[in-house]
């Protein structure tokens, strides 16, 4: 039995530079970690909405309401977008959360 070097040659392998060139994409940088208006959040695509709108329900304690807001959407497109990617955002919240919500928007802005 021999146990000699074996060689793997993959697809890109025999690719001119060209071609592989082609196969590169425009890369897209994203910022999740601030608040989005409608422009950027409709560029993301439907997995980083998603992660998006869960942070912003667990994190910022934020209802659909206040996610209109931020997008300058209407209410029923929110519970619709949130539906759509079965996300769960919470029905209430306290004051103080609604306060610091539109303090993060306006520092961030």
């Amino acid at each position: 039995m021999s146990y000699g070097k074996s060689k793997y040659y993959l697809r890109q392998d025999y690719l001119t530079e060209r071609q592989l060139n082609k196969l590169d994409g425009p890369v897209k940088t994203f910022s999740l970690g601030k608040p989005l208006d409608w422009e950027e959040y409709s560029q993301l695509p439907d997995d980083l909405r998603k992660l998006y709108l869960e942070k912003l329900c667990a994190k910022r304690h934020a209802t659909a309401k206040m996610i209109g807001k931020m997008l300058g959407r209407p209410d029923e497109f929110v519970q619709t977008e949130l539906k759509r990617l079965s996300v769960s955002p919470k029905a209430t919240t306290s004051p103080e959360y609604r306060e610091e919500f539109a303090r993060w928007i306006k520092e961030k802005s």
